[in-house]
């Protein structure tokens, strides 16, 4: 196989906190796909989540 048909790579960090009911976390991701038929249009991305326990 060449090249073009190595793993692919990822990296992530993520960090959370918790308040009693409310739950924050927040993240940031950076893949590198390598493949001769497939192509991510992106390869670093990042996002917050927040959530409410009842």
């Amino acid at each position: 196989m060449g090249d073009d048909n190595d793993i692919d790579t990822l990296a992530s960090v993520a960090a959370a906190v918790k308040l009693h009911q409310l739950n924050i976390e927040a993240y940031t991701r950076y893949r590198q796909i390598n493949s001769s038929h497939w192509k991510a249009e992106n390869t670093h991305f990042s996002g917050v989540q927040v959530s409410l326990s009842f």
